[in-house]
């Protein structure tokens, strides 16, 4: 056997604040070498957001977050942890787009990872939907949202794509 079929190929790149680091077959390393480039190619237009550094995903990542002005505006914060929106989202999944939006406000402003059923559906309903059965509707956004417990101990999060998703919900609400 060659001496290369052996060794992993290795590729380290740093471009601006971006890096990428991936050892494996060559091909393997390649294809996501071109993803990641079209990753950070498309993210150089956007604006920086602002990154709070104690604050952490279950993962361990970091939250980039929205600036607290413009959270401020997206998010009505009451005395007894119950968090609303200022405004609804539209569109086909408002609902459910507003939920999301919920689970990140709970998440960057109260530091609360996961959400109660019970309280999840206070906040939607203190923010002016007319939800029933919160399962349901939550469950266009499968993709975006973890769920745990049954019956009245269900809890919800968000995941790191929901993270991302409902970031971008809050930042387009005001634009």
């Amino acid at each position: 056997m060659p001496e290369e079929a052996q060794q992993p190929y290795t590729l380290k790149v740093k471009v601006g604040d971006a890096e990428f680091e991936a050892s494996g077959a060559r091909e393997a390393v390649q294809d996501q070498y071109a993803l990641w480039l079209e990753l950070v190619r498309g993210t150089r237009d956007e604006k920086p957001a602002v990154v709070k550094k104690d604050q952490a995903v279950a993962g361990g990542d970091e939250v980039e977050e929205i600036s607290q002005s413009v959270l401020n505006r997206v998010f009505v914060t009451g005395p007894d942890d119950m968090i609303s929106l200022r405004a609804l989202p539209r569109g086909e999944n408002a609902e459910s787009d507003a939920l999301l939006m919920l689970l990140y406000g709970y998440l960057v402003l109260r530091n609360a990872h996961d959400v109660s059923a019970l309280n999840l559906i206070q906040a939607a309903r203190q923010s002016g939907l007319q939800i029933n059965r919160l399962d349901r509707t939550i469950s266009t956004s499968a993709q975006h949202v973890q769920r745990g417990g049954a019956r009245r101990g269900t809890r919800y999060s968000l995941n790191n794509a929901g993270i991302a998703h409902a970031r971008r919900l809050v930042q387009e609400l005001y634009q």
